[in-house]
């Protein structure tokens, strides 16, 4: 792949860590086939916060947002990704279409990674 691909890569993998995707894996990411190289990075997919998926009963459990913090080697795209990350927040923060449990939820997931930038 590509430099830039391959900061593009980085920055979703910390995306996907700073939105709460606990179920990362090889799905969210894939390469575009191609007669030359280097292969194209395709767009992201199934980027979700799956820390807060509803139980079973479709309850909304209660779960604590951590931020993971990024060693000095990979601050800069940590930077970038945050900024990202804090604007998923928002927007799921103020979109009517989602339920008003989860609205908080992201208000809060924020508020906390505003608080480590």
């Amino acid at each position: 792949i590509t430099v830039a691909d391959a900061r593009h890569l980085r920055l979703l993998g910390w995306f996907g860590a700073l939105i709460a995707n606990s179920d990362m894996h090889l799905g969210n990411v894939a390469l575009l086939r191609a007669d030359a190289r280097p292969f194209a990075l395709a767009p992201a997919y199934d980027m979700l916060p799956m820390h807060y998926r509803p139980a079973v009963s479709g309850e909304v459990v209660p779960r604590e947002y951590t931020v993971q913090r990024a060693p000095p080697a990979a601050r800069d795209d940590w930077q970038q990704a945050a900024a990202m990350a804090r604007a998923f927040w928002q927007r799921v923060s103020e979109s009517t279409e989602i339920s008003v449990e989860f609205r908080r939820i992201a208000s809060a997931a924020g508020r906390a990674l505003a608080a480590m930038l």
